[in-house]
């Protein structure tokens, strides 16, 4: 499948400390992404020359406030030349955990070569015409050039972000549906459980009531007949006198 392409004219300063920081402008369309680049410590000696460096550079899209980080190398001194980087042997772990990362859905490639340099007086003024927040600081070369970004496509992600949210909401609306189904027949179960227990109570409490009633019955007859005999007995006592 094709990759998106965004060409365009990158707007680079270039920091003593070994950062960079700039914009990029697509064609057409004209818009401005935000690029942002920190120097990676390299932990064992390079090897590769002077000028070779590597940097952590943050494509920001300003329009969907969303950013994306790839590693690229630097090269040219102060005209500078960005290119991806497949390894990254000498530097910490987890960088080479970033360069080397396989089977990156969304990995984004960076071509940047500095068309013009700027320096002194013309690179304070172009720093205050297009970077104004770098104003003030010094010794900063800015470079402009061609730059082609491959990959990025934000727009793209946040559909898929959009989608995956949307499954996974109404995944949890079925699930808690069910639950609630589930909960639902719990409570009849509970219900009728309930009812049967209490007919059955009150089964037991009638039978007792009338177990009750007869032998109160049965106590009063018996009371009766023992009263009835002794009167006989009285009787034939009194015969017999």
């Amino acid at each position: 499948m094709a990759k998106d392409i965004m060409e365009g004219i990158a707007s680079i300063a270039l920091l003593p400390c070994g950062s960079i920081s700039g914009n990029f402008i697509q064609i057409p369309g004209s818009i401005c992404y935000g690029l942002q680049g920190t120097e990676l410590a390299c932990e064992m000696e390079c090897s590769r020359g002077e000028d070779y460096r590597l940097i952590k550079l943050t494509i920001i899209d300003y329009i969907r406030k969303k950013e994306r980080v790839v590693v690229v190398e630097c090269r040219g001194h102060d005209a500078a030349r960005l290119r991806n980087v497949d390894q990254a042997h000498g530097w910490e772990k987890d960088v080479i955990g970033m360069v080397e990362k396989k089977n990156v859905e969304h990995k984004i490639s960076v071509s940047f070569n500095c068309e013009t340099l700027k320096a002194d007086k013309a690179a304070e003024d172009h720093i205050r015409q297009f970077m104004p927040n770098l104003v003030g600081l010094e010794d900063i070369v800015a470079n402009v050039g061609k730059m082609t970004i491959t990959g990025l496509n934000l727009e793209a992600e946040n559909a898929k972000h959009e989608e995956e949210t949307f499954e996974a909401d109404f995944k949890l609306a079925e699930e808690t549906s069910e639950a609630d189904v589930k909960l639902e027949d719990n409570v009849k179960l509970e219900e009728k459980t309930f009812e049967t227990n209490l007919a059955e109570e009150n089964f037991e409490a009638a039978d007792n009531v009338k177990l009750e009633q007869e032998t109160f019955e049965a106590d009063i007859k018996l009371k009766e007949e023992t009263s009835e005999a002794d009167v006989k007995f009285e009787d034939k006592t009194e015969d017999c006198s």
